[in-house]
């Protein structure tokens, strides 16, 4: 119930920040941009890749560095694989076995806020290539369905209450990307980000040894179109 609260107080101070930015003069008269991409996810220690689809809202113009954008991830479910280790009873002898922990995870999505800045001028028109600099805070919801587990060798399934099911929670990022003005109002778009993620069931890694985080922090790297509307606009 406490991670839920720091969830719902987390997002309505986004909310409040954003709708302070807009105030602000730099963010007051900007033009509409869109994404459409796709992304994957570099989990690691044994979580595999996630992908996914993902589109963005925003606004900038041409003679302010600073701009900002809301995204949705839409997140495939991905397998992973790992290996531990359980304790069995053969009578009344206690005997260590490897464990082999296998299985998918749900589809979730990712919803997050971007504040980023580009370091080159992008109202220069000769500046085709514009590099930038990004931090971003966001949630993950899963959408349906549980995570599915396969546990070898037989009889080691409870190591199942190990595994976290349910990817809720959220996170902060830092990345790097650039787009590619193709004309002035469409371009390609790629980012490349770190995420730092603090689940619903974070709590239980500091007391389980066996613990194992399907939604660990992670790199992220998109590619997608990139169209902007009206720059210097509301």
């Amino acid at each position: 119930m406490k991670k839920n609260s720091l969830i719902v107080i987390l997002f309505f101070a986004i909310l409040q920040t954003n709708a302070q930015y807009k105030k602000a003069s730099f963010l007051r008269k900007k033009g509409r941009t869109y994404d459409l991409g796709l992304t994957t996810r570099l989990l690691g220690g044994g979580n595999g890749v996630a992908t996914g689809f993902s589109f963005g809202y925003g606004k900038e113009r041409s003679d302010k560095r600073l701009f900002h954008w809301w995204d949705l991830d839409l997140i495939l479910g991905n397998k992973f694989k790992y290996n531990t280790t359980t304790n069995i009873f053969t009578g009344s002898t206690q005997v260590v076995k490897p464990v082999s922990v296998s299985g998918k995870t749900p589809t979730s999505v990712a919803w997050r806020y971007n504040l980023a800045y580009y370091i080159l001028d992008n109202g220069n028109e000769d500046n085709k290539i514009l590099p930038f600099v990004d931090l971003s805070v966001g949630i993950f919801i899963p959408l349906y369905g549980k995570t599915t587990f396969t546990t070898s060798p037989v009889g080691t399934s409870q190591l199942e209450k190990n595994v976290q099911t349910q990817p809720l929670g959220y996170s902060a990022g830092i990345g790097v990307g650039a787009t590619y003005k193709v004309n002035s109002g469409f371009g390609v778009k790629f980012n490349t980000a770190y995420y730092w993620l603090l689940t619903s069931e974070d709590t239980k890694a500091s007391s389980d040894i066996n613990y194992f985080k399907t939604l660990p922090n992670h790199i992220s790297v998109s590619v997608g179109a990139h169209w902007l509307l009206d720059r210097d606009n509301d």
